[in-house]
């Protein structure tokens, strides 16, 4: 490399790297939209499929089975079997009983009855709808009850006498789906189109959105826009429709283009392919109707983010990480038993993939079409006023500096109070709390470092970092609560969890099915049944209670104003932070409660005490009640009301220490 060329490396390096937003989109984004989708997609996983084991599978028998058999099969747990008829089904009566609720139907012929009998092999057809809700769940455990059924037979016979070959597979099981080939190519298309399609739609969308906003401002016409006599409204709406109608007609000619690639490569495999599609034109119709009910929020978001850009390249650094998050949702269609219901339908992104996957795949409802119509269109109508204001808004509008500083310096200099800087410390605490799993330690020694070296060390240090800007324990909050504080706290402690956090888990239970076996999972997974409880209270609720108060109710809560805005910010990050859709609902609730508790005190400790009080009284009931009294609290009870009774008396009665 030329001296002038590495001069020119080492200029543009330097000057890319003293932006701090720009640190901030390289290293923290990856270290936080990843973990973040991992963990939201392997949680759902595991309480999707743990939900379908537990689902009650409906089997019917056509004819009767022998009696054996049909006892071991109605044994089985979660399974119930009906004879269906007295004949042995085809495939087609299968296909229509299947079609009527049933999630197999096991077919044993006479012959087969009669081998079974004796000493042959009984032939059993397992007729299975792999394109419904629950997919291959079903072949997979009513094949697994017939083979245990196989093995104890084939036992028994093998203890009385081993005679002929026959006695080693009393069943020979030929499992089939009765969907047919475009069923099954519709299926198929319905897992990858409404990805593909919508993430070919952000990604067109992404430059003219930065070309009307940024780029107008670096090519100095922004004023000379906003000078014609056009509302402010009128003036964005044309803008948004423009965006729109690049990214969808650009995003369906790349979808097209994939399409018709992979056609022209697989055209030979066409005479021996299994899978099929069937798309008619109110199909296609529907569709684009779908991407169009994600291009509009989709467009408007992008258009309100790259509005606060100074120039081309800002927009490009703030607009990635709002693509990656803004996409997460699509991939709802991925998985197992995602359908457009009346929760999904209010979920933008999502519901737009699922309204295409439920026309690829049947049809969907129209009453949940139209409440995908109404969210779509309602946030479209809020991130439009949202940019509006931005426009309306000379200081955002015309702003071509921003704070930059000598790379030297970049690390030196303490960061200012606000928004910016508390998002920060709360991606890098996420980031630092999701890889300490890393170590490979005890289920103690992994929550031990993880706030440790996530929450009280960085909280620490920020503090001493910015005593320039505000005096640590200004930030931390660490002045002593007066006496009705305390007072207060116990009280809130001891109605937090029954009043907060379990009517918090019983909303989202109804919201998103699957959070107890979520929590049977996470349970498992950390062995926390092994750990005697005083050292897992000390691990997991004194702990969490010192350090995560002294990240969210103090640091963050400052940075972030110490306002209502605060309250409610640092509750959505408590909330996220904890890495779990089923936690999110009763953790955030259970953060802006200790929010207004440090609020309204002035302190950090009353908060320290509720929620080591809220952890322990959760762990004490997670490794030491009966079966029975957690079944219990799965549902809701009249008890929560004194809970409740008890939080709102507290913080009625919390007050500041005088000066």
């Amino acid at each position: 490399m030329s001296r002038p060329a590495l001069v020119v490396y080492t200029k543009e390096l330097l000057d890319t790297l003293r932006d701090r937003r720009t640190l901030a989109t390289m290293i923290l984004v990856p270290m936080v939209v990843y973990p973040a989708t991992l963990l939201l997609t392997t949680e759902t996983m595991v309480a999707t499929e743990r939900a379908a084991e537990e689902e009650v599978l409906e089997v019917g028998a056509a004819p009767a089975l022998p009696p054996a058999l049909a006892r071991h099969l109605a044994e089985t747990p979660h399974l119930h079997l009906t004879t269906l008829s007295t004949h042995a089904m085809d495939a087609e009566e299968a296909r229509q009983a299947l079609k009527e609720g049933l999630h197999a139907v096991v077919v044993l012929t006479a012959t087969g009855a009669e081998a079974l009998a004796g000493e042959g092999t009984g032939e059993v057809q397992l007729y299975v709808d792999t394109t419904q809700a629950l997919g291959a769940a079903p072949l997979d455990r009513v094949q697994a009850a017939l083979q245990r059924f196989s093995h104890d037979a084939r036992a028994r016979r093998l203890d009385a006498r081993g005679l002929s070959q026959a006695f080693l597979q009393p069943l020979r099981i030929h499992p089939r789906s009765v969907a047919t080939t475009e069923e099954r190519g519709n299926h198929a298309l319905a897992m990858a189109l409404p990805s593909l399609v919508l993430l070919f739609v952000a990604l067109s969308s992404l430059y003219p959105a930065i070309d009307l906003t940024a780029g107008e401002k670096e090519r100095r016409t922004i004023a000379t826009l906003l000078t014609t006599p056009v509302p402010l409204a009128d003036l964005v709406a044309g803008k948004l429709l423009a965006v729109v109608t690049v990214g969808t007609l650009a995003g369906l000619l790349n979808v097209a283009a994939v399409g018709l690639t992979f056609l022209r490569v697989l055209g030979d495999a066409e005479a021996t392919s299994t899978l099929d599609f069937a798309l008619s034109p109110l199909t296609v119709l529907g569709l684009f109707g779908a991407v169009l009910a994600a291009a509009f929020p989709l467009g408007a978001l992008l258009l309100l983010f790259s509005a606060f850009a100074r120039s081309f390249r800002d927009a490009n650094l703030l607009l990635t990480p709002v693509l990656l998050v803004a996409m997460l949702p699509a991939g709802v269609v991925l998985l197992p038993g995602a359908e457009l219901d009346s929760a999904f339908a209010l979920v933008p992104i999502a519901n737009a993939a699922l309204w295409m996957k439920a026309l690829l795949t049947g049809a969907p409802a129209w009453d949940r079409v139209l409440l995908v119509l109404l969210s779509s269109g309602g946030l479209t109508a809020v991130l439009g006023a949202g940019v509006v204001r931005v426009f309306s808004d000379e200081r955002a509008l015309f702003a071509t500096e921003g704070r930059r500083a000598d790379f030297a310096r970049l690390l030196v200099e303490p960061p200012t109070v606000g928004m910016g800087t508390a998002l920060a410390f709360a991606a890098l605490a996420f980031a630092v709390t999701f890889f300490a799993g890393l170590l490979g330690t005890g289920p103690l020694v992994t929550i031990g470092v993880t706030q440790a070296v996530g929450y009280l060390i960085p909280a620490v240090l920020l503090a001493r970092w910015m005593k320039g800007v505000l005096p640590p324990r200004a930030l931390l909050a660490l002045g002593a609560p007066a006496a009705s504080g305390w007072a207060a706290a116990a009280l809130v402690g001891a109605g937090a969890w029954l009043g907060i956090s379990l009517p918090g888990g019983w909303l989202t239970d109804w919201m998103v099915p699957g959070q107890s076996q979520a929590a049977e999972a996470f349970a498992e997974a950390m062995g926390l049944g092994q750990v005697s409880l005083p050292m897992l209270v000390l691990a997991a609720a004194v702990m969490p209670a010192v350090a995560e108060e002294l990240a969210f109710r103090g640091v963050i809560f400052r940075l972030l104003g110490a306002g209502r805005g605060a309250l409610l910010g640092q509750a959505a990050l408590f909330g996220l932070m904890h890495g779990s859709v089923y936690r999110f609902l009763p953790t955030a609730a259970l953060g802006l409660c200790l929010g207004a508790l440090r609020k309204r005190t002035g302190s950090v400790w009353p908060g320290v005490l509720v929620h080591l009080m809220t952890n322990a009284t959760l762990l004490t009931l997670e490794t030491q009640a009966p079966q029975e009294v957690l079944q219990s609290l799965g549902r809701p009870t009249p008890w929560a009301l004194l809970g409740a009774a008890a939080v709102i008396l507290g913080l009625a009665l919390a007050r500041r220490r005088p000066a």
